[in-house]
Parts: C-alpha cells; sequence; structure tokens
C-alpha cells in the first residue's frame, strides 16, 4: 500500500478531514504534520486578524471569506475535537500514527522526519505554508493538495 503523509493546520476541517481518512476509508497515514501555528504567506508570519486584510488585498472577498470560514478554528488548541470526532492526538494514539508539530514543512529536520516515516506521497489540505524543496521533491508520488492552502507568490488570480 502506498506510504502517505498528510500535513495540515489543527483546524476542525482539517480535523474532519483525518478522521475520514483513518476511520471511514481505513487509510493510515505514514504520520500526520500539524502546523506549529500562525500564517506564513509570502515568507512573513501573521495572526489570523493580521492576514485578513491581506488575503482580502489579494484574493478578493469570496475566497478570503470561505478559507476565514473554514480554517476559524485554526488558532484553538487542536486536542479538542467536535462532535463525533477524534482529535489528532486521539488519531495517533489509537491508530499508531506519528505526529510531527512542524513550523517549516519545507525544512530539513521535518524532510528528516518524512524520510524516516517512507512517506512516498504527500498529502495536504488546509495548508498554511508554501511547500518547496527539498519536501517537494521527497515524495516518490509528488504532493498533493486537495483543499485550499496558500498559494505560492506569483500563482494568477482567476
Amino acid at each position: 500500500m502506498l506510504r502517505f503523509a498528510y500535513g495540515c493546520i489543527p483546524s476542525v476541517m482539517s480535523l474532519y478531514f483525518a478522521n475520514t481518512l483513518v476511520r471511514r476509508a481505513g487509510l493510515t497515514p505514514a504520520c500526520i504534520l500539524l502546523s506549529a501555528g500562525g500564517l506564513r504567506f509570502q515568507k512573513k508570519r501573521y495572526t489570523p486578524a493580521q492576514v485578513l486584510p491581506v488575503f482580502l488585498k489579494q484574493f478578493g472577498p469570496r475566497f478570503t471569506g470561505y478559507n476565514v470560514l473554514a480554517g476559524l478554528s485554526g488558532s484553538l488548541p487542536f486536542s479538542i475535537p467536535a462532535s463525533g470526532l477524534m482529535s489528532f492526538q486521539a488519531l495517533s494514539q489509537a491508530y499508531g500514527i506519528p505526529l510531527v508539530i512542524s513550523d517549516d514543512f519545507s525544512g530539513a529536520a521535518t524532510v528528516s522526519e518524512l524520510e524516516r516515516h517512507g512517506a512516498e506521497l504527500f498529502l495536504t489540505s488546509m495548508c498554511d505554508q508554501i511547500i518547496r524543496e527539498p519536501l517537494l521533491g521527497l515524495p516518490r508520488h509528488g504532493c498533493l493538495n486537495i483543499h485550499p492552502s496558500i498559494a505560492a507568490a506569483g500563482v494568477p488570480r482567476r
């Protein structure tokens, strides 16, 4: 079976997806990579309140409003699950999934952890970091973003 890692911010939306992967689909990631917090956009770190005007200017109100609503819980402690959901820690313990917490997904320490867990695919959703080398080149099957995440500078808007 394909070994994949799942990277995200600790939000209710990403928690729903992790629960769906593991508990409903039976797909257990080699590890779950959680962002250490704060939003990073164009090489700067923002609080959720600081990033709102930046996102409005960059992406417009429709995309920004959706992401604000979807990610509102990103600033909450990730040990508090929504009703019926297992927290990231509970999933980790119950299914033997290592949790890796990082403020730089593409940094040497995080890439080393992903190598150690044998990730062949890196799956992201609700990711607050721009994925760059060396992480982009690590998984044999590449990186796949399945839910809106921060785009790299220079990506055209629609």
